[in-house]
């Protein structure tokens, strides 16, 4: 379990909607800054984030724009 990460930046990676990067979001309930810009997350992708943020009551920034 990851106790320190605040900010993960990993913009431009067109990761879409696979579940992996959730998993591990998780366990990290102090993340305060995520970006995901224009990464193709789609609607399902950003349920499954939505879902995997649920404990995290720290997060201040998201960015899920995708171009």
């Amino acid at each position: 379990m990851n106790t320190s990460l605040q900010t993960l930046n990993i913009k431009n990676n067109y990761i879409g909607e696979k579940g992996a990067l959730a998993e591990a979001l998780r366990m990290n309930t102090i993340l305060q800054t995520l970006n995901l810009y224009n990464n193709d997350i789609g609607e399902k992708g950003a349920s499954i984030l939505a879902e995997a943020l649920r404990m995290n009551t720290i997060l201040q920034n998201l960015n899920l724009y995708c171009m």
